[in-house]
This record gives structure tokens, C-alpha cells and sequence, in this order.
């Protein structure tokens, strides 16, 4: 399986996400103003009761969504960053590979075939006619 990750792309879904994580910005006290217009409009007071204990429970829920919104666009630019930092040292790391690599493959007994000629037998693509 491979993984990879295109940084520039990252980074632009990173500052999307940035720019999401600012609807999250007063989540909590949004919230909280629902609830309580909520309550306000309960005719029952025995239903009435309930829903300071159920703010209390859910404000620090929602304080925590508040937080991990706000943050997420920061940690996708972030690991953005820090993949295009990997796949630059990679790249540095094994600069010249490629062509040891194909050297042996020209040199050694191993067989060897290409997309084009894989399909060339399997009637995918048309031979090329020899001079």
C-alpha cells in the first residue's frame, strides 16, 4: 500500500479548514444562548428543571468541539508542512536511485517488462512494426 500526501494541496485544505475553524469561534456560548432560550419557552416547569444540569453537563462537550474546530485547519497546515519537509529530505536521501536502480535492471538476467510492452502482448496496444 502506498501513502503519500501532496503538501500544496494539504496546506490548501489546511487554510480552508482555517477558515471553517472561525464559525467554531463562540460554539460554546452559542450553545449555551440555545439552551437557555430553550428552556425559556418549556411550559412545564418539572421540564424546565433539567436543562441547567443538561447545560452544565454539554457546555464542556461543546467547549471541546469549540477547541478542536478552532485548532484543526493549524494541525493540517502543520503536517502539511512537516510531509513537505519529509519529501524533501527523501528526496535528498535518495537522489540518484533511479538510475542505480536501472543500471542493475540493464545489467542482470532478471526480465524485465514495461506497461507498454505488457500490453503490446496482452492486445492492448499495437506492435510496432520492425524495420
Amino acid at each position: 500500500m502506498l501513502l503519500g500526501v501532496n503538501p500544496q494541496s494539504a496546506d490548501q485544505r489546511g487554510a480552508e479548514a482555517e477558515r471553517l475553524s472561525d464559525t467554531f469561534t463562540d460554539l460554546a456560548c452559542d450553545f449555551a444562548t440555545l439552551v437557555c432560550q430553550t428552556e425559556d419557552a418549556a411550559a412545564e416547569p418539572l421540564c424546565q428543571a433539567g436543562y441547567p444540569d443538561f447545560l452544565d453537563i454539554a457546555r464542556s462537550r461543546m467547549c471541546e468541539v469549540q477547541e478542536h474546530g478552532s485548532a484543526l485547519g493549524g494541525n493540517v497546515r502543520g503536517a502539511a508542512s512537516i510531509s513537505g519537509e519529509t519529501d524533501s529530505d527523501s528526496a535528498e536521501d535518495f537522489a540518484g536511485v533511479r538510475a542505480e536502480i536501472a543500471a542493475r535492471i540493464e545489467g542482470s538476467t532478471y526480465a524485465y517488462t514495461t506497461v507498454g510492452d505488457a500490453a503490446q502482448r496482452a492486445g492492448y496496444a499495437e506492435t510496432p512494426e520492425t524495420p
